[in-house]
């Protein structure tokens, strides 16, 4: 299954290796699923790095890499339900290398009491 999944799109490719690849996906009649989902992906990923794992978030909602709607191809591939929508796919395993800690604050994109462009 891992496998398939790898061959969604170009960006998917370490499915295929991964230990393990988590399909985050949602109610598409709740309102907030997006936000929920994306909240549920984000803090499966900061778990995983508290132990010691590496993870990738995987774009899925939205994206047509495949040349389709890729959530409707991983939907199609599992069998999840039309009233579910696929946000995203985390791959999961442990990291081949240790990168330095970056950041990508930038000040300019901060704006206090006003936007200012």
């Amino acid at each position: 299954m891992r496998s398939k999944l790898s061959k969604v799109h170009s960006y998917a490719w370490m499915c295929a290796e991964a230990p393990f690849v988590i399909v985050v996906c949602g109610n598409k009649d709740d309102l907030s699923w997006i936000e929920d989902c994306s909240a549920a992906a984000e803090n499966m990923l900061v778990a995983a790095a508290e132990i010691g794992l590496g993870g990738c978030w995987i774009a899925a909602r939205g994206t047509k890499y495949s040349g389709r709607d890729d959530g409707q191809v991983i939907a199609d591939i599992l069998g999840i339900p039309k009233t579910s929508g696929v946000l995203c796919m985390l791959s999961f395993g442990y990291p081949d290398e240790e990168k330095a800690p970056r950041t990508q604050y930038t000040e300019d994109k901060v704006h206090w009491e006003k936007y200012k462009s």
